[in-house]
């Protein structure tokens, strides 16, 4: 049997055998917790003896749209399945009132609570709906300077959400120096410690993302985050968003810490920078050659609204994320074959 095909047989065994475990593994109690945020208690899905060194991640979500959870769960579900192997891993998950109240339902319908890991890993859920109008002020604050007719409506194709990973430091009451913030329409493709790695290269700097700079798939200095919104509020913003096309929007903020501060920026390497808007060209492709090692995937399609992605673009037509689907499926048929 060829080398390759070896590989591929024990790579299909393997997988099978640790989808089972997660299966029939039972529900595991859940730890202790502190209500000073509001956020539920922490499941704690491994019985594990804490690793010294912690990854912690943040998803966001605002409302009750169907697809944005479809997206989370796969999103989390990739991040639970490439836990770090030397590191505990928190997962931070920030929610407005609406999205507070749909969240126990996929968490416990999925029972990514009761999986089986090999260090402790902790998910945090967290209502923040009450910290919402200290968030728009801010907002107003840092970006009327430069834009006066700025208001805190979202727009079409953003939510509250996405604000929510600068507000951070006002939920999280772990002592964590940097926070791996992920959107819900990426997916991990490799261990995370790969990327904790990266980041405690530079632990210091304000942000580490991509050449990209590519707001979905971030690591934020969560000590430092007061300090983001004041470099944004006295950067010259309005010439960064016309220089760079760039909404009025959060990652406006990150842009502006880019080009004023550049130095307190660490840039990740392209294997966790892989976001469609920005890789889609042939100079990148393909993608499995080119970018054998590759740590994430985010789908960022550029859509037209927040739904967008959920229906059909003619009746009868499949969705965006159906076609996402079926392109998957038959990347696991031949990965397998």
């Amino acid at each position: 049997m060829p080398l390759r095909a070896k590989w591929i047989a024990l790579a299909s065994v393997c997988v099978l055998s640790f989808w089972n475990t997660i299966l029939q593994v039972p529900s595991l109690p859940l730890g202790d917790h502190s209500n000073s945020f509001d956020h539920a208690p922490p499941a704690v899905t491994s019985v594990s003896a804490t690793a010294d060194e912690q990854l912690h991640i943040a998803l966001a979500l605002a409302g009750r749209e169907p697809g944005v959870f479809d997206e989370f769960e796969a999103a989390l579900k990739s991040v639970l399945l490439n836990a770090p192997f030397e590191r505990s891993l928190f997962v931070h998950i920030f929610a407005d009132s609406n999205a507070y109240k749909v969240l126990d339902g996929v968490l416990n319908r999925t029972q990514v609570t009761s999986w089986e890991t090999r260090n402790q890993v902790e998910i945090h859920v967290y209502d923040v709906q009450h910290h919402i109008k200290s968030l728009e002020a801010q907002m107003l604050e840092t970006f009327r300077p430069s834009f006066p007719n700025f208001t805190d409506a979202y727009g079409t194709t953003q939510t509250i959400g996405t604000w929510l990973r600068l507000y951070a430091h006002r939920f999280i009451e772990h002592d964590a120096e940097n926070l791996l913030y992920i959107d819900t329409d990426c997916v991990i493709m490799a261990n995370l410690d790969g990327i904790a790695d990266y980041i405690e290269q530079r632990p210091s700097a304000l942000i580490h993302w991509g050449e990209s700079m590519t707001a979905g798939f971030i690591g934020l200095n969560i000590r430092r985050m007061e300090e983001m919104w004041t470099i944004a509020r006295e950067a010259p913003m309005k010439e960064i968003a016309t220089r760079f096309k760039q909404d009025l929007d959060d990652q406006l903020v990150f842009r502006a810490i880019n080009v004023t501060r550049p130095r307190e920026v660490n840039v990740i390497p392209i294997e966790w920078d892989m976001h469609v808007t920005a890789r889609w060209t042939s100079r990148y492709r393909p993608f499995d050659v080119k970018t054998p090692n590759v740590g994430m995937l985010h789908f960022n399609g550029g859509s037209a609204s927040k739904t967008a992605y959920f229906k059909p673009a003619v009746s009868g037509a499949k969705t965006w994320m159906e076609k996402f689907d079926f392109i998957t499926q038959q990347i696991r048929r031949d990965a397998f074959m």
